[in-house]
């Protein structure tokens, strides 16, 4: 099976009917979650699908180990794609290297929550770098994306100190902190997490990565083998005991990883984990228990196939509820408000509609969980969303004020939710919150069309949920994507640059979400269109197709 499904963002080409084949099943399931097949590649044609993969060209990242990697080192044959490592001279921009082999890597980004699995044999020489990994190639079309960070599935070579053995290195890299680590004999460090593990040699194997939001999990030939962990005492924190240097200038670390320096702040790799791209490449590449040999000339590394599952419930377009009518039942309204056609209610100023949520939601669960209202609102009005627990207590509450700016927040104090009112102790907002604070461009746009989507984020060990908002311009865009979550938010609302979210907020809450109040402050009128929820973000979208 080969599906164009990965240019279009991974969406699968398969009916979800829960009657996929079995052998559409990776050899572990590392999450127990249903998986899909979304994307599969098994090398069977004559040739590289082009509108998949690329290749780079030899120079595109210069030299590296006497080396030039290029497309003429590819070749798809015998249900292979075939990496050849050949000693041949071959110049760059004035400089000559000695040998050439093959990388090559898929056009689209691996999205986050995506278990990807490859069966490869590694080439039989030794001094030879195997590799099947991640990292954020620079691509022209993605000038914001920088090639900061890589995760290697697995790098293996041939360790010949050990009887037909190879040595694979398993981790993640982070090279934000590249310029601010130096080693004791003054070289460039940097953080890293992995493992290192021994395997038979000359075989295929099937290598995997559950690349998710909050973890990563590494598997060989159906086997856990090696996942990523929390910090032993910031549980928000990802260890960093491998590569961490102990005399790193703690103002240097804040300047790497935490702009605000909160204890908190997450260190996981990437920050850019959207746009990771699968890779497969191998490279000449000695040392002592691996030397490089003329023995490498036409070795070969062999890839069977590449597989990408994603969990069913991330697939789901279709919204949980919708709500479009004022005529049902459990709509109150209350001020000034007025059904102009079916699917649009204008609000006055002091007015608002309030209606259960068929079926409510607690902040704490399993998964993130998504609400969507399209709005249209004067210059004057002072909009806001708030959601009420079954007593009536506000638990949650976003704003879209007067002058464009996005606020959120989650209501902290469990013993006062008894009390139902609409002041939090604590509102992120786009006034104040970095980066959006940095924004030159409003967040939402007077007089226009807009879609506002809340995310709720359930906290992992620590109890710490987060909420997220953000604004669309409608008619939506057909390749539009979930902006990019990543839980390093501070208590204000402060978080990275590459945040896809305009603001977001985060607090210890056991909130549940049962009834909703759409309320304008006024004085200017707001039309509003339908409310949607649903557990993925895809399926609080309106229909793209009718727009």
């Amino acid at each position: 099976m080969k599906t164009p499904a990965v240019v279009e963002q991974l969406h699968p080409k398969v009916e979800l009917d829960g009657n996929e084949p079995l052998s559409a099943q990776p050899m572990i399931n590392p999450t127990n979650e249903e998986l899909v097949l979304v994307f599969e590649d098994d090398f069977n044609g004559d040739q590289l699908d082009l509108d998949v993969w690329k290749s780079r060209e030899y120079g595109e990242a210069g030299i590296k180990h006497d080396t030039l990697r290029g497309p003429d080192n590819l070749e798809v044959r015998d249900g292979n794609l075939l990496l050849h490592v050949r000693k041949e001279e071959r110049e760059h921009k004035g400089q000559k290297a000695n040998w050439t082999a093959g990388y090559v890597y898929m056009q689209e980004p691996l999205p986050l929550n995506s278990y990807v699995e490859a069966r490869f044999r590694p080439g039989n020489a030794s001094g030879v770098n195997n590799a099947f990994w991640l990292a954020c190639v620079n691509d022209p079309e993605r000038t914001n994306v920088s090639n900061k960070y890589e995760i290697d599935i697995v790098e293996t070579r041939r360790d010949v100190s050990k009887d037909n053995v190879g040595r694979a290195h398993l981790a993640w890299h982070d090279w934000k902190g590249y310029q601010y680590i130096f080693t004791e004999d003054g070289k460039h460090g940097h953080i890293a997490q992995g493992t290192n593990f021994y395997h038979p040699w000359g075989e295929y194997d099937v290598w995997g990565l559950w690349y998710g939001e909050n973890e990563i999990i590494y598997t060989f030939n159906g086997k856990e083998v090696w996942r990523g962990r929390t910090h032993h005492e910031y549980i928000d924190q990802w260890w960093t005991g491998v590569g961490k240097f102990d005399k790193w200038h703690p103002d240097y670390e804040k300047e790497a990883y935490g702009r605000h320096g909160q204890d908190d702040w997450s260190y996981r790799a990437g920050y850019n984990g959207d746009r990771a791209k699968v890779i497969f490449s191998n490279i000449p590449w000695g040392s002592p228990w691996t030397p490089l040999t003329d023995e490498a000339d036409g070795d070969v590394m062999a890839i069977d196939y590449l597989r990408i599952y994603r969990p069913r419930r991330l697939l789901n377009d279709e919204p949980s509820e919708v709500i479009v009518s004022t005529d049902e039942d459990h709509v109150q309204i209350q001020g000034d408000a007025s059904q102009f056609s079916r699917d649009f209610v204008t609000l006055g100023g002091s007015s608002s509609i309030e209606f259960d949520l068929a079926n409510p939601i607690a902040i704490e669960r399993d998964f993130p969980y998504y609400f969507s209202l399209e709005v249209k609102k004067d210059s004057l009005t002072d909009f806001s969303i708030q959601f009420f627990n079954l007593l009536g207590a506000t638990t949650l509450s976003a704003r879209v004020d007067a002058e464009n700016d996005l606020a959120i927040g989650l209501r902290d104090k469990p013993s006062d939710w008894h009390h139902k009112s609409a002041i939090f102790e604590k509102m992120a907002s786009t006034k104040t919150a970095f980066p959006s604070s940095q924004s030159e461009t409003p967040f939402f746009m007077t007089g226009e069309d807009t879609l506002l989507v809340i995310r709720v984020t359930p906290g992992d060990r620590n109890g710490r949920d987060a909420v997220s908002m953000m604004a669309f311009s409608l008619p939506l865009d057909e390749d539009i994507d979930e902006p990019y979550f990543y839980a390093n938010i501070d208590s204000h609302g402060n978080t990275n640059v590459t945040n896809g979210w305009a603001i977001n907020h985060k607090a210890r809450s056991k909130a549940y979400l049962a009834s909703v109040s759409l309320t304008n402050s006024g004085p200017g009128e707001l039309s509003l269109g339908a409310f949607r929820s649903g557990n993925t973000f895809k399926s609080v979208l309106p229909d793209i197709s009718s727009n």
